[in-house]
């Protein structure tokens, strides 16, 4: 009877942790296509690996900058908290922030004109409109951040249905 019951836990146990590690591996699929989009038309693997390389070596950055508008933000509401809270200081925490969109908006407006430059002619032309899909560099969600889920009120990084 006790080699009966050690025999359900263990293939409880097992069948849990195959779930997990089935879990894992699917969201790091799915993340990685949302991350990056279908190759371009004209692209072969040698070009599809620079664009991964050059898309690489932007995130870091971008990440980096997305960390200081969130706690910058983070900032403000907190400020927006304070009963009589100082007017100078919102305005030194929103010219903050425009700063560093224009930062991001400055370094995908660079990273978009270097790819653009590397592509061949029809991949270009393709990237052009899917950049136009997007809005691109102007619009408020541009560069787009990864979708990691909706963040604490129930939208994703994108803002509300992004």
């Amino acid at each position: 009877m006790g080699n009966r019951w050690l025999a359900v836990a263990l293939s409880a146990s097992i069948a849990l942790n195959l779930a997990v590690v089935g879990f894992y591996m699917y969201e790091r699929v799915a993340v990685s296509r949302r991350h990056f989009p279908p190759p371009l038309p004209g692209m072969g693997p040698e070009m599809r690996e620079h664009v991964r390389r050059m898309r690489t070596e932007l995130e870091p950055r971008l990440d980096s900058l997305r960390e200081q508008l969130a706690a910058t933000r983070t900032g403000l509401m907190d400020l927006v908290r304070e009963p009589g809270a100082d007017g100078r200081k919102a305005d030194s925490l929103l010219g903050e922030i425009g700063r560093i969109e224009q930062q991001m908006n400055r370094l995908a407006f660079e990273h978009a004109r270097r790819l653009m430059d590397s592509l061949p002619p029809e991949a270009r032309q393709r990237l052009l409109e899917r950049l136009e899909e997007r809005g691109g560099p102007g619009d408020r969600h541009w560069p787009r951040q990864r979708d990691h889920g909706p963040g604490p009120h129930g939208h994703g990084p994108n803002g509300p249905g992004m």
